[in-house]
């Protein structure tokens, strides 16, 4: 929290939105909510994740889900248009490690 903290007390807004990490989360800090919006896409569980923030008499909602999604087709729709493919970015995950 000590980090968090360090990284984003100085920014005057309500809420701080960020991505790229793949569990979405919601943190309250200091009066501000840290937003992460989690990954559509480039995922090897077959889910995706999103966010959707709306304000309601100005406040914040924030709703975030976790729904199934055909991974298998994800790459070869990558492959097809020369977008980058997970495996080949990060490597295949080790089985041993049991999804950690």
């Amino acid at each position: 929290m000590e980090r968090l903290r360090s990284e984003y007390a100085t920014y005057d807004v309500d809420i701080i939105v960020y991505g790229h990490y793949h569990k979405h989360h919601v943190i309250p800090l200091d009066g501000k909510l840290l937003v992460n919006v989690a990954s559509v896409g480039m995922r090897t569980d077959g889910f995706s994740s999103f966010t959707i923030i709306k304000s309601v008499c100005g406040n914040p909602i924030v709703r975030q889900f976790t729904v199934p999604y055909d991974s298998q087709q994800e790459e070869r729709l990558n492959r097809k248009n020369g977008a980058p493919i997970f495996d080949e970015l990060v490597g295949k995950p080790d089985p041993a490690d049991n999804g950690v």
